[in-house]
């Protein structure tokens, strides 16, 4: 094997490895084939997911471990599945399957690291905002990339969830307030920010449909939020808030 084709396998494994920590629903298998058909190339898989240190610190929901790990088997086929897996599997036999866990997300290619503790459920505790949805994803990607308009400002999100994407502004604002309703999402969002130790973030309650308070900034973000025409009291001036996160699209 060359240079290049060396340098070509060290990209894809990198782009393998943040997929899993961040434990993307639909990860890319197809790239991860080439390191599942030969015994030493599925120990470098292996290192770059689960037995990554991160992912050992912080280990991912045990639904989302046994649906990875059953993958990766069944995409071996006939042949020898690296022991490290088996016993992985094993364990996570041995208990009963979390649906919360660790999402390792970065905007950096894998230079630095924001933790979340998210549950895999789509509707948990009565509401939706205890996981990270992929338009906050796209929204995190387009502000990192755009941090000049977001440079040494008081940033207030709207229906923060886990706080993905406040804490993601947090390293360029000057102070990040991060708003939300539900008292289980509040509580995941203060986990965030100890979780991460953002002393310039904070997490309020914020009620749309009685707001009260006072929680102001230079800049208002928010990632799919579902709202309605009445929401747009909350503002002096502008016309109503509307999701335009299905329409984001991150620049290559």
């Amino acid at each position: 094997m060359n240079e290049v084709e060396i340098s070509e396998q060290d990209n894809v494994l990198q782009h393998l490895s943040c997929s899993y920590l961040s434990n993307v629903q639909r990860f890319p298998w197809p790239k991860a084939l080439t390191f599942l058909k030969e015994y030493s190339q599925q120990k470098r898989l292996f290192e770059k997911t689960l037995g990554h240190p991160l992912s050992l610190q912080y280990p991912p929901a045990g639904k989302y471990l046994d649906t990875f790990i059953k993958t990766w088997i069944s995409k071996v086929g006939d042949g020898e599945v690296l022991e490290d897996v088996y016993d992985m599997m094993t364990a996570l036999l041995s208990r009963p399957l979390s649906s919360n866990g660790y999402r390792l997300y970065t905007f950096d290619n894998c230079a630095t690291f924001l933790v979340t503790l998210e549950s895999v459920m789509m509707c948990s505790k009565g509401t939706t905002g205890l996981q990270s949805w992929q338009a906050c994803f796209v929204a995190c990607v387009w502000a990192t990339r755009n941090k000049e308009l977001f440079y040494q400002k008081r940033v207030v999100e709207l229906g923060c969830g886990v706080g993905l994407l406040g804490a993601s502004l947090s390293p360029f604002s000057s102070h990040v307030t991060l708003t939300d309703h539900h008292g289980s999402v509040l509580e995941s969002a203060r986990g965030t920010v100890r979780l991460n130790k953002l002393s310039n973030v904070s997490v309020e309650p914020l009620d749309w449909r009685a707001p009260a308070g006072d929680i102001s900034g230079d800049v208002v973000v928010a990632a799919g939020p579902i709202t309605f025409v009445s929401c747009s009291q909350l503002f002096e001036t502008g016309p109503p808030l509307t999701d335009y996160s299905s329409a984001w699209k991150v620049p290559a």
